[in-house]
């Protein structure tokens, strides 16, 4: 459906490898920078920074008129995913016994989540609901903050 939304057909079909370039870059960017955050200002504001900009990008996303503005709301989450991951592998291994440590971050949990995420995409079908439902994650795990 994006592709007819954006018609990225025929001389534009460069643009789908390249928004999933531009996703790619925003996690590696937020994988570099999310440990010096999260040494400065601790892991919690950093964690949930990462799902308040995640919200952002997804309901950006949802409205997207154009595949450009689509591209760089798939930066901002590409950025909080990175951010996001390293901060929750880093709260796990703090807040773990030590004995349990290497079965809690070795569990493959990213495989599951993103197993989920496809079961769900799946059965909705639609890129923009699929983002609307990202972003309500987004707010279900930012009520943990209280």
């Amino acid at each position: 459906m994006c592709r007819l939304q954006f018609q990225l057909v025929c001389e534009k079909s460069f643009i789908p490898s390249t928004t999933m370039t531009i996703q790619i870059s925003g996690t590696l960017l937020g994988n570099l920078v999310s440990g010096q955050l999260g040494e400065l200002f601790g892991r919690k504001r950093p964690f949930f920074f990462a799902l308040i900009v995640s919200f952002i990008g997804n309901m950006l996303g949802f409205f997207a008129p154009n595949w450009v503005v689509y591209a760089a709301c798939v930066f901002l989450n590409g950025l909080s995913a990175g951010t996001f991951m390293t901060m929750k592998y880093a709260l796990l291994c703090e807040f773990s016994l030590a004995d349990w440590r290497s079965w809690i971050i070795g569990f493959p949990s990213w495989h599951i989540e993103q197993a989920v995420l496809a079961l769900f995409a799946w059965m909705i079908k639609d890129w923009r609901y699929i983002q609307l439902m990202n972003a309500g994650v987004c707010l279900l795990c930012l009520m943990a903050w209280w």
